[in-house]
């Protein structure tokens, strides 16, 4: 066999194994993610493969983790096999992906809870929330989509990455919340009124809007500074305070629920007002 035949079927041998071989996601400082597979290391430097494109040389002083799962780059844009594991020695606690959907203790009547999601949803819902944070923008675009599509029970994961360090993920995150305003996102609406991005401020005030029904305006744009918007989120956080304190006045009135007799809620068999004209005092 000739030399450049051995050569030819070594360099084939070698594609074949690194197509089966796991690959890995590089986390940023500044909020990005690189898909690829990572060669080696060399005097702080991380080496890449980035698909069929080439090599990227990243220093390690601007990652924040990297993590093991399948894909490769742009070759393998649409393969999700593997299991996504953080198995790196540069990795320290950050908020890249987004914990589990544990709402914070907080004052103030708390949002009805939602019934426990199906496992399978919350599974995809994770999956969907995660892709907002991807570097392509078609995987953020098509994840938003779903997200506006589930509705109300993808909200609480949302909420988790809507203070994301990527400015793309939190705008995402925001156009996810104003679809479907609801109480659950006021403090992170209010909170995001003084983001250092425009956008993201301007989707939280539009936000707040459709949840309380308040047309205030707010200078989200730069042309404002910092104080001004400070001054005015003043206002949406003391309409908040005064929002909670009126449903916990209102849960107070509330009659207590009906109990049937196997000791369960039964919300159906609780007494509602007569309708006008009954003659029902």
């Amino acid at each position: 066999m000739s030399r450049q035949r051995l050569l030819l079927t070594a360099g084939a041998l070698m594609a074949l194994a690194s197509s089966s071989l796991l690959a890995d996601t590089v986390y940023l400082q500044n909020g990005a993610t690189i898909d690829g597979v990572v060669l080696g290391r060399h005097q702080g430097i991380l080496i890449l493969q980035i698909g069929n494109i080439g090599k990227m040389e990243i220093a390690e002083s601007e990652i924040v983790s990297v993590e093991s799962n399948a894909r490769t780059g742009p070759v393998d844009r649409d393969r999700r096999g593997g299991r996504r594991v953080k198995a790196d020695p540069i990795e320290r606690p950050s908020d890249r992906k987004p914990p589990a959907p544990e709402e914070p203790e907080r004052a103030g009547p708390r949002p009805k809870e939602a019934p426990p999601l199906d496992p399978e949803l919350r599974e995809r819902i994770e999956s969907l929330v995660y892709d907002l944070t991807r570097q392509r923008a078609t995987v953020r675009t098509r994840a938003e989509a779903k997200l506006i599509g589930i509705g109300a029970p993808a909200l609480p994961f949302v909420r988790e990455v809507a203070s994301h360090p990527g400015s793309l993920t939190r705008i995402a995150a925001f156009r996810i919340l104003k679809r479907s305003p609801e109480l659950g996102s006021v403090e992170t609406a209010i909170a995001a009124l003084t983001d250092e991005n425009r956008f993201v401020r301007k989707l939280a005030w539009e936000t707040l809007r459709l949840v309380s029904g308040k047309n205030w305006l707010f200078p989200w744009d730069d042309s404002a500074t910092d104080r001004e918007r400070q001054a005015a989120r003043v206002r949406w956080t003391d309409w908040w305070k005064a929002e909670q304190a009126r449903l916990e006045k209102e849960a107070e009135k509330a009659p207590p629920p009906v109990r049937s007799r196997s000791g369960e809620k039964d919300g159906d068999t609780r007494p509602g007002p007569a309708p006008s004209g009954s003659g029902i005092p």
